[in-house]
């Protein structure tokens, strides 16, 4: 047994606001008081309530070999000491099997590919080759995941000697942990390839890792396509990507007379890796490895006016770097650089941030979340901005709104105000000062009469407020850029916009696209204004082949008024769903849905919200839709349900309120997959034989929850099924065999090999028909000890080699393993050498099917096991 301390963490009293706080009110109380039911008549959350609740000196006590036995999840949650403990208590297990079973000294290691019979111990961790892959997944950085990993190796060196644990490690920078797994000899020194770990590495950003792989290789590097790496580099340490962008140089030096070039290693070298380091020294090391012209900055200057510089670069220091780029190729910039200087202000001044509202998403883009640029932002947009037009680089994007999103969020000077919006406007258009500035450079661009009158409006500005604003001067000075699509383009926040053009310009509305806008962002107080707008009419559309449904589950906004113009005029189209936050409320607008006259979109919306209200344990909910309104029933699936997810989620009264509906509608018990499959993943057989007094699930279902038994490697509840009236009809299908074996389960397959065995020595034949198998135990054992070969599962195998039954002269040892050979398979071959299964040819003459120099050809590390088993 092993015992932890449980300290609870205690919820200080003044941070619990409840009913009394003055804010609160009817609804709110309401909630609250639904709330605390619903927790303490949940019998998971009422046992861990008082499990957090004892004192703090209480005690857990729980049985080690009952906790998981897979490595990653003491790894993922951090349970280390707990790991090596398990380890620890295994080996002296294993050791102690050895000595009573008088084992020879060359199985007296510890090591898994050659001891015997450990496969008994199936409460023992699950070694594998993905669990050791997953070990080298650590931070090469760490100095305590270095020693975790050396601990783990050495105790179980021979499953790192697997291929994905050096790339692994190669992709994580580990050079440390590669050298170890490079010097690992158990139980063979194992090959890799040297290319793709220095591809990983190089993509990884690992620029240490990759310059010890190339001089492993002396830089011979094979290139069959050019590296590629993903965008937004600058984020990554300067370090790596000036050590990246030599590396990169030093790999086309050192390969010259074999042809390689730059551009054939690492294409668009000088702007997607070089620029981004910000290293002038760099640049010059790279001379020769770029053209010396305008056109390797073309895309510079393109990529930044779109993207701007991320936050923690600093923006003079950039401009320093781009100056001597231009001054090392040539490229003259003191025009751009005055023009620069005339244009920004001097006051150093902060950014500002745009508000942050309910429709905005996380920017990627640091330079798309500010309303206006810092000083120094300033001055490196506008010279990058001078560079870009001033030598009329060809755009990437081709649209002229693109080219420079951010230039009017530059802080120029104000008698510098007029030229700056004369600038834009001619490069950019009245569009994009309208539909992107501010109202001061909309107003300033009407003063000087730049009005396109052709132009359309749309809502792109960073502010709502600022776009109504510059709607309502532009309605005052009779400017009307207005449009009938203008609706489809306005976002979340920008609902203000739409009663703006229903108070001045109905006429651009249509009830199809308000309703559209309303139901796509929830602005539910808009629906009395769509009434009053027209209905079809010749204004063009956007066609769908459906339409846009709307599930109403946050009532925030919606009365009872709005919902009855919602439901008149696209009833078909909406699902209304309780809201527990609007209690009463919310209770008395589903009851005005239900009673709505469209049916056939309500019967459906019926269904999910009796599976909703069940899995919210909305007890008074589902009770008034089973019982209360009488136009719906719920159909049969939606019954299983809602009775597995009360069961499941212990949800004691509400079960039985779905009981009662059951037993009153003339109805047998009937539990979904779920349930089942609940039972069976945690092998609970008492409540299992309970449930199967009340109801047969189907004859498939048993089967998949064996399934689901077999995953969660449920012995007990498997030998349960099969040894009472349950297992009468039940068949061992192959694929019961094959997860087994996949699932690294050597007990459970065993025992279904036993059962046929015994059944076939009882019957003198075999009792189930398999889909693609011979009906006899011979012909299943011979079958799965191949599946176990192709599947490389040693404690699969093991077991077989060790059954009464089986004879491994029954199988081309060879041809099997000549199927699929692969690293997988190292593991059995090392096994099946070290205990003689198969033996040198010097050492056995007889020339069988197992032992000949040709068939051990086809195995490349055979000869090597051979070799070694012989020197031992």
């Amino acid at each position: 047994m092993r015992i932890i301390q449980n300290i609870p963490y205690i919820i200080p009293f003044k941070s619990i606001k409840g009913c009394d706080d003055e804010k609160c009110n009817q609804t709110n109380k309401e909630q609250h008081d639904r709330f605390i039911k619903n927790v303490l008549c949940n019998l998971v959350l009422f046992r861990k309530i008082i499990l957090v609740s004892r004192k703090n000196n209480a005690d857990i006590y729980y049985k080690i070999n009952q906790l998981p036995n897979k490595i990653g999840w003491y790894l993922c949650y951090g349970h280390i000491n707990l790991l090596k403990e398990r380890i620890e208590r295994e080996e002296r297990e294993l050791i102690l099997q050895i000595i009573n079973n008088n084992t020879s000294s060359s199985s007296s290691s510890l090591n898994s590919f050659t001891i015997k019979k450990d496969y008994l111990f199936d409460d023992h961790l699950k070694w594998n080759y993905k669990a050791t892959e997953y070990i080298c997944s650590f931070n090469g950085q760490d100095e305590q995941h270095l020693e975790l990993f050396k601990y783990l190796f050495e105790k179980k060196p021979e499953w790192f000697n697997y291929e994905d644990c050096f790339k692994m490690a190669a992709s994580k920078g580990n050079i440390e942990m590669f050298k170890i797994l490079v010097n690992n000899t158990v139980p063979i020194k194992i090959s890799y390839d040297m290319n793709e770990c220095i591809t990983l590495a190089i993509q990884g950003m690992h620029p240490d890792m990759a310059l010890y792989l190339l001089e492993k290789i002396n830089y011979k590097l094979k290139v069959t396509e050019p590296f590629t790496l993903n965008d937004g580099l600058c984020k990554h340490n300067q370090s790596d990507l000036i050590k990246l962008a030599r590396l990169f140089v030093d790999i086309v030096n050192k390969n010259k007379q074999y042809g390689f070039t730059m551009d054939k290693v690492f294409r668009h070298y000088f702007h997607k890796l070089l620029i981004p380091t910000r290293d002038i020294d760099t640049i010059k090391y790279a001379q020769c490895h770029y053209e010396s012209d305008l056109s390797v900055v073309e895309y510079v200057y393109s990529s930044l006016l779109c993207t701007g510089l991320p936050k923690d670069i600093d923006t003079d220091h950039h401009i320093d770097f781009i100056k001597q780029v231009l001054e090392l190729i040539s490229i003259d910039f003191e025009i751009c650089d005055e023009s620069t200087t005339t244009m920004v202000i001097e006051e150093e001044m902060d950014c500002v941030e745009k508000k942050k509202e309910s429709s905005d998403q996380s920017n990627a883009i640091y330079f798309d979340s500010l309303t206006q640029l810092s000083t120094k932002q300033s001055r490196w947009y506008m010279f990058i901005y001078n560079m870009f037009f001033y030598h009329k680089v060809e755009t990437i994007s081709g649209n002229k709104e693109l080219d420079a999103p951010h230039i009017l969020k530059v802080r120029v000077k104000e008698e510098q105000k007029v030229e700056f919006v004369q600038m834009v406007c001619e490069k950019h258009g009245w569009a994009f000062i309208m539909n992107y500035g501010t109202l001061e450079y909309v107003k300033l661009a009407h003063s000087l009469r730049l009005v396109d009158v052709n132009s359309k409006f749309y809502p792109k500005h960073q502010d709502s407020n600022q776009t109504l604003a510059i709607m309502q001067y532009l309605h005052d000075n009779n400017i009307k850029p207005f449009r009938d699509t203008m609706v489809g383009h306005c976002r979340e926040s920008d609902d203000k916009v739409i009663l703006f053009l229903h108070k001045h310009y109905p006429q651009l509305l249509h009830r199809d696209q308000v309703l559209d806008y309303i139901k796509r962002n929830g602005h539910f107080y808009l629906a009395s204004a769509v009434l009053a707008l027209p209905g079809p009419s010749e204004i063009i559309l956007p066609q769908r082949i459906l339409p846009l449904m709307c599930d109403i589950k946050d009532s925030t906004g919606l009365n009872a008024t709005s919902l009855d113009v919602l439901i008149k005029l696209n009833g078909y189209a909406i699902s209304y769903y309780y809201d527990d936050h609007f209690g009463q409320e919310s209770f008395q607008l589903m009851k005005q849905y239900y009673n709505a006259d469209i049916h056939e979109n309500i019967k459906s919306t019926y269904q999910q919200q009796l599976k909703i209200s069940t899995e919210n344990n909305q007890i008074h909910i589902v009770e008034w839709l089973l019982y209360q309104q009488t136009k719906y029933k719920p159909s049969s699936s939606t019954l299983v349900n809602i009775l597995s997810q009360s069961f499941n989620r212990q949800y004691k009264a509400l079960y039985q309120l779905i009981k009662r509906y059951y037993r009153d509608n003339g109805k047998q018990l009937d539990f979904g997959l779920t349930t089942w499959n609940e039972l069976a993943s945690r092998g609970d057989i008492k409540t299992f034989d309970k449930l199967m007094t009340k109801c047969t699930p189907l004859r498939e279902f048993i089967q998949m929850f064996i399934s689901t038994a077999i995953i969660h490697n449920q012995l007990a509840f498997i030998k349960h099924l099969y040894n009472t009236q349950y297992g009468t009809s039940l068949e061992i299908f192959a694929k019961s065999i094959s997860k087994a074996i996949a699932i690294d389960s050597p007990m459970i397959l065993k025992y279904f090999l036993d059962l046929e065995h015994q059944e076939e020595k009882s019957q003198n034949k075999s009792r189930y028909e398999y889909e693609f198998l011979e009906s006899n135990v011979g012909a299943l054992t011979r079958s799965t000890a191949k599946r176990c070969l192709s599947n490389g599962s040693l404690s699969c195998f093991k077991m077989i080699l060790d059954l009464d039954y089986f004879d491994l002269a029954s199988i081309n040892l060879f041809e099997e393993l000549g199927k699929s050979i692969s690293k997988n398979n190292l593991s059995i071959v090392n096994y099946l050498v070290h205990h003689g299964y198969i033996v040198d040819e010097d050492t056995n003459n007889n020339n069988n099917n197992n032992n000949t120099d040709q068939q051990s050809d086809d195995i490349p590390f055979l000869k090597e096991l051979l070799l070694d088993n012989k020197k031992r």
